[in-house]
């Protein structure tokens, strides 16, 4: 299968290109400033915002997986999530092929981090708003998306993300600062932390209780685009993606400290709430995640990310 790849430089898009090449399907990447070193695959130089650049990268391909993105960037975000996502669309209705266009969403379109909620999320939960221009433009996105696949009987799928655990970021979820957790610490836990101590955190809720939330990792986001790839049964519907279950912090932060030992403190976030996310509509379907939050730690100390 010919299929065009744009936000290929991205931090999922090589790990997506690489899974692609393996399945044996022909890639194009459009880049827009950063070129991608993967072997066999076809590279075009393009912006989002340039129709006729993205109607050229898209001759003669079967699907397009769309990651192109800016986040927080005020003065882009329309024009290029937007926007950008609009010529892709338009170019994809123009072609003799129709193909498939895969968006990959997120799941900040919904306000899972700001509010308590005992259920879980699926695709049915409502929008209620979002807190900055990323979210929005996902949000718009997913409605053209949808509009397009009624509208003109397009064969598209929306794959909703959740948060992507690519690099190293899995180990540092318990990590006091790069947890994002630093402005809940007590006076005593800042200064071993500007001391250098080194420690784990585990993030309470209003109820006194570890977080749980819901992460995925990058290998079953990409297993998630080629269980799509020219799936009938995945066209015109959205779809949550994530790892098979949400995660603890506190049972997380222990089995880091068989990785790194270090001590562990709960810390109060009152303000801060668990969220796991249904994946019964792409279950349903056939998609079945791999990997827990241990395996991209695992995977992460490996090296071979």
């Amino acid at each position: 299968m010919n299929i065009l790849v744009t936000g290929a430089t991205g931090k999922f898009g090589p790990l997506l290109v690489n899974r692609l090449v393996q399945e044996r399907h022909q890639v194009r990447v459009l880049v827009h400033a950063t070129p991608i070193h993967i072997a066999g695959v076809e590279q075009m130089t393009g912006d989002m915002t340039n129709p006729a650049e993205i109607k050229k990268a898209c001759e003669g391909v079967d699907c397009i997986c769309h990651l192109a993105t800016v986040k927080g960037n005020k003065e882009k975000f329309l024009q290029v999530n937007v926007g950008g996502f609009y010529h892709v669309l338009e170019a994809a209705r123009a072609s003799d092929r129709l193909p498939q266009v895969i968006l990959l969403s997120g799941d900040n379109v919904v306000p899972i981090y700001d509010y308590e909620h005992p259920a879980l999320f699926d695709e049915t939960t409502p929008y209620l708003f979002v807190d900055d221009e990323y979210g929005l433009s996902k949000i718009l996105e997913e409605t053209v998306a949808l509009q397009y696949a009624r509208k003109f009987r397009m064969p598209i799928t929306v794959l909703r993300g959740s948060w992507i655990m690519e690099g190293m970021r899995a180990t540092q979820l318990c990590h006091p600062r790069l947890g994002g957790w630093k402005r809940y610490l007590s006076d005593d836990l800042r200064k071993k932390l500007d001391a250098g101590e080194n420690f784990y955190v585990v993030p309470l809720d209003m109820h006194g209780k570890p977080l749980k939330r819901h992460v995925v990792d990058p290998r079953d986001l990409a297993a998630a685009f080629v269980w799509a790839l020219k799936n009938a049964s995945t066209y015109g519907e959205i779809f949550h993606i994530a790892g098979p279950n949400a995660f603890d912090y506190q049972e997380l932060a222990e089995y880091m400290t068989k990785k790194e030992p270090a001590s562990i403190h709960g810390v109060a976030t009152p303000d801060a709430f668990s969220f796991e996310i249904s994946l019964a509509k792409a279950r349903n379907l056939g998609f079945s995640p791999r990997h827990t939050i241990y395996n991209t730690v695992e995977w992460a100390f490996s090296g071979n990310l």
